[in-house]
């Protein structure tokens, strides 16, 4: 990544951040804050280390026909959260991760590992969402429904499609890589690269489907937090919502517009929640825990990158 394009979307971060808390009551965020149930922060806090243990157990999964020792997959899994805490997108110390991995297993295994964790967790937001807008299809706003099935839904059958067919494999990057834009984010050797990983796979569809069931179990906690954080800040909204809401956001936060989603997950937050009557302090500031939990784990990724356990290993 250039510097050029690092410094533009730190200034994107910033300046969302900064527009979303000019147009919120700060001193409201500050009041919630200050009045904030503890014991609800503290099982937050909780579930949140919880679920990155979970998250860890499933990398561990994709990776255990190479034997991947659970402490070490610990280890890098939070030095890649401090990466993707400072780079663009929630995504960008997936290469770190994957290049520390190289330690201990080939390239290719390395990287289809992580890849595989990113993209079996990618289907199982979709998939949480849009269960849920169909089941409780009379409360779900109609503009959402609009995201999920005209959007997301046709978008991620899509590049399953690509993945997994050798055909569409093949042509599909030619074509792409002749579209504005191709050559520069090398969409063709990144297309031809994904699939050699599902390829690698295809035989191993059991530990693709377990790591896929991993992933909504490691989903709903997340979701779960949210619903007690939001407690923790006295928002009173369906916890229906948390389940089409918050894999929306996510989905977005995979976007590199900004640095680790910084700023997104507030505007997001505060667009949606507010359709469904919290209030706009409490969906920022349900965001900026949120966010907090990401700084949280990005310094323990930073105390463990510096330290001798990662250093020495």
């Amino acid at each position: 990544m250039s510097l050029k394009r690092f410094a533009l979307q730190s200034v994107l971060s910033v300046g969302i951040l900064t527009w979303v808390l000019y147009t919120t009551d700060v001193a409201a965020i500050v009041a919630i804050l200050e009045e904030a149930d503890t014991q609800y922060l503290l099982l937050g806090l909780g579930l949140y280390l919880t679920g990155d243990l979970i998250s860890v157990w499933k990398l561990q999964l994709l990776l255990q026909i190479r034997n991947a020792p659970f402490r070490i997959l610990w280890q890098y899994y939070y030095v890649g959260k401090l990466f993707n805490a400072f780079f663009p997108t929630t995504i960008g110390g997936d290469a770190v991760k994957a290049q520390k991995l190289r330690r201990y297993f080939d390239d290719f295994n390395a990287y289809s590992g992580v890849f595989m964790e990113r993209f079996t967790g990618l289907v199982a937001l979709i998939s949480i969402a849009i269960i849920t807008a169909a089941v409780f299809v009379e409360i779900i706003p109609t503009f959402v429904h609009f995201i999920l099935y005209v959007v997301f839904l046709p978008a991620i059958l899509a590049v399953s499609a690509i993945l997994w067919n050798d055909k569409l494999s093949r042509h599909v990057p030619t074509l792409l890589s002749r579209l504005p834009g191709g050559h520069v984010f090398d969409i063709s050797e990144r297309i031809i690269g994904f699939h050699a990983t599902v390829e690698h796979y295809k035989s191993a569809r059991r530990t693709v489907g377990l790591g896929l069931l991993v992933s909504i179990i490691f989903h709903v906690l997340l979701i779960t937090t949210n619903i007690v954080f939001a407690s923790a800040v006295g928002m009173t909204v369906d916890p229906v919502y948390f389940f089409v809401f918050v894999p929306i956001a996510a989905v977005v936060l995979f976007l590199p517009i900004s640095i680790g989603g910084f700023g997104v997950r507030e505007t997001v937050y505060l667009y949606f929640f507010t359709q469904v009557g919290a209030a706009a302090a409490e969906a920022v500031t349900l965001a900026l825990l949120l966010n907090g939990m990401i700084v949280l784990s990005a310094a323990m990724g930073g105390i463990i990158y510096t330290g001798e356990s990662v250093t020495h290993d």
